[in-house]
């Protein structure tokens, strides 16, 4: 007889910054070991509920930068820069917990027409880690240009985890050429992680693999390392999920 202790992480990929994990009482406890084969299928059932959850949570992302990108309105910033628009919509109770929490407008040559965020703890503009002034052409969230189509990725940055999402702007009924892009973010913070836990009756959390310290985390990180199932999320830029 064993214990056997299920953390399931998501993460890795040439430099880690993100796991995901998971467990079950089921998971905890004695086990025989005729039953290993049976408690792994678990895990990993585990793990597939727990990385549609954080899926789940991008789609989100998703529909607001959708809603943002084909609309009249942001088409016309991107153009002409309009004072009106950053009144009336970028300047009062933008950010908030129901709704998203980094907002960054883009020409076609990557310069920014308007930028901001709110941080979990209250700080203003608080994502540093992605390009501030100008962005390269080629980075991963700039990599579409069908209107309509999404990028999506996570970055780590000093406040947590952040999902992004980025789309072409376009006019309201989406047949304008895109005129650059509208990158949103949600911050997977304690609240977010609570509230997924509770869909998928699971134990989550999200750290960074390179602060792990527990003996079993890192062994199961170990075993990720080994072919475990796994979601890749480089340091450096958000990276297509």
């Amino acid at each position: 007889m064993f214990t056997l202790r299920a953390k399931i992480l998501l993460g890795l990929g040439a430099v880690t910054v993100l796991c995901l994990g998971a467990t079950q009482g089921i998971l905890q406890g004695l086990v025989l070991p005729g039953f290993a084969a049976l408690e792994r299928d678990q895990a990993i059932a585990d793990l597939g509920r727990a990385t549609e959850a954080l899926r789940n949570e991008v789609v989100q992302v998703e529909n607001f930068v959708g809603d943002w990108a084909g609309w009249d309105d942001t088409l016309r910033f991107v153009r002409t820069g309009d004072p009106a628009y950053v009144k009336s919509n970028l300047e009062t109770n933008l950010f908030r917990a129901d709704s998203f929490d980094f907002l960054a407008i883009l020409r076609l040559d990557g310069t920014e027409v308007w930028r901001g965020g709110l941080a979990p703890d209250g700080a203003a503009n608080p994502v540093g880690e992605l390009p501030q002034g100008s962005w390269p052409e080629q980075h991963a969230l700039l990599a579409t240009r069908v209107i309509g189509e999404s990028s999506t990725g996570i970055v780590l940055t000093r406040h947590g985890p952040l999902l992004l999402a980025a789309q072409p702007v376009t006019d309201s009924a989406r047949k304008e050429p895109m005129a650059g892009w509208l990158v949103i973010g949600r911050f997977l913070n304690e609240d977010r992680i609570r509230a997924m836990a509770q869909r998928t009756r699971l134990d989550l959390w999200a750290r960074a693999t390179d602060t792990l310290q527990e003996q079993a985390d890192l062994a199961a990180l170990a075993a990720l390392r080994e072919g475990e199932p796994t979601l890749l999320v480089p340091r450096d830029e958000a990276t297509l999920l």
